[in-house]
């Protein structure tokens, strides 16, 4: 509800409002007009301006003298109003504390539940079962002679049915680790490793089974292997 006054000067009566008008006029909760002699000034804003108070829905009773003043606002039951030496607290910043205190907040339970089900970057809500599935690797069994490719990464078991050359992928150097590992079953045919630079390791006897891994070099661009047994 809209109300009206003159709170400086007493010359004015039958002061109203059209809610309507007013409302659709102006920005504010709340106008001042001041009568400077001649004309009323809309206050409320800064540069003042001079206005047909008829325009906001204003009508009166009356000769306005210079300095009378006209302030229209909701009604003040509305409002908390605040003033020296009373104090501000909870309860007058906002009439409907004690209901807002009793509803849910949809951001603080969003946020909850993102912080129940998303994954802890120090992996503590992390169940075994997932940290298994990290685990596993898809190993690729191969029986086979003749040239073989291995990917980046992978896992193999191979049983040489003839003589086998080993063909390694090419990297295109980045930050990651590049490793591959085989087992190799123990047999009379030759392992051509696809490549001639490796780290020291134990002497192998081929004719029983020996693993090797394959690890790519960042500073030459060379694969290198590490046999075991």
């Amino acid at each position: 509800m809209i109300i009206i006054g003159q709170t400086v000067g007493t010359g004015l009566s039958d002061l109203a409002v059209n809610e309507s008008t007013f409302v659709s006029r102006t920005g504010f909760d709340f106008e001042f007009f001041e009568f400077d002699g001649n004309d009323w000034v809309r206050t409320t804003e800064s540069p003042t301006e001079v206005v047909d108070l008829a325009d906001f829905g204003i009508t009166y009773t009356g000769t306005p003298v210079s300095g009378d003043v006209i302030s229209v606002a909701h009604q003040t039951s509305q409002y908390w109003v605040f003033e020296p030496g009373k104090g501000i607290n909870c309860i007058k910043l906002n009439e409907n504390f004690a209901a807002l205190q009793g509803l849910t907040n949809n951001n603080e339970s969003a946020l909850n539940t993102i912080s129940t089900n998303a994954l802890h970057k120090n992996g503590d809500n992390l169940d075994q079962s997932a940290i298994d599935a990290f685990k596993k690797d898809n190993v690729t069994v191969l029986s086979t002679s003749g040239s073989v490719s291995l990917n980046d990464g992978g896992d193999y078991f191979l049983t040489p049915t003839g003589n086998v050359t080993i063909s390694l992928p090419t990297i295109t150097p980045d930050q990651f680790s590049h490793t591959i590992s085989l087992v190799v079953a123990g047999s009379q045919y030759s392992v051509d490793l696809g490549t001639t630079h490796s780290l020291l390791g134990p002497d192998i006897d081929t004719e029983q089974d020996y693993s090797v891994l394959f690890i790519y070099n960042y500073i030459d661009g060379y694969w290198y292997y590490y046999m075991g047994q």
